[in-house]
């Protein structure tokens, strides 16, 4: 009996998560033993083609309660 594949037809439709996912990010460590996040943020811009937009996420070491606990900076 032959084995069944799935076409592009048959597989299964995106999850709500899948749809709303906006980027991808890995976890790395500088020199000095700090963690950072490296990835991109893909957006759908108004005339439907998704632009990538890669960024670094650092812990903000100065952090007082009043201040953001991480900030995004966007790679040239």
């Amino acid at each position: 009996m032959p084995e069944k594949t799935s076409s592009p037809s048959q597989e299964k439709p995106s999850s709500k998560w899948k749809k709303n996912k906006v980027g991808v990010f890995w976890t790395k460590k500088k020199d000095n033993g700090k963690s950072y996040l490296s990835g991109s943020f893909e957006i759908e811009g108004p005339d439907g083609v998704i632009h990538k937009i890669p960024v670094c996420i650092f812990k903000n070491e100065f952090s007082d309660g009043k201040t953001p606990h991480f900030q995004a900076f966007k790679l040239d």
